[in-house]
């Protein structure tokens, strides 16, 4: 989903060739403008890949953790992408407060040090930002920042 609100499906091949080589094509992204139940999911991947003379038992889907998708795919080959399940137990070890639901159990000494990390963090983001929108200093450095972006795995780390 994009910030406004926007939600895109895209589909990418993956297989291996004759010479045991990974090979990869995306093949389409469009626009989804349905609500996005897991019916509506798994009838817009049917109709896809009825184009393509594909039946979806003869693959393996891979998709992320959503509720939504999960449900969508729960009665095909389908596999849960590994990025994408530990960039969210990354996310969760230093931001674990934002799982509202799920009791937090942990030691103040433990909830302290994940706190100073966490603002250490924010801070660090914004000095990122600063050099960033310095060209001047940002073409002076060796090294280019990086700054964390929910979509790109794990980059809190990098």
């Amino acid at each position: 989903m994009t910030s406004k609100k926007r939600h895109y499906i895209g589909t990418v091949f993956h297989f291996i060739d004759d010479e045991w080589k990974m090979r990869t094509f995306p093949i389409d992204i469009h626009e989804f403008k349905d609500r996005s139940t897991a019916e509506n999911i798994c009838n817009d991947c049917e109709i896809f890949l009825a184009q393509l003379n594909l039946n979806i038992g003869d693959l393996f889907i891979v998709t992320d953790e959503g509720a939504n998708v999960i449900a969508a795919f729960k009665n095909d080959n389908h596999i849960r992408c590994i990025c994408h399940e530990l960039h969210t137990w990354c996310k969760r070890s230093l931001d674990p407060y934002k799982a509202a639901n799920i009791p937090i159990t942990l030691d103040d000494d433990v909830k302290i040090d994940i706190n100073f990390i966490n603002d250490v963090m924010k801070k660090m983001k914004i000095v990122v930002n600063a050099v960033r929108s310095r060209l001047l200093l940002k073409n002076e450095l060796s090294l280019s920042l990086i700054v964390d972006c929910d979509t790109r795995w794990m980059t809190k780390l990098t």
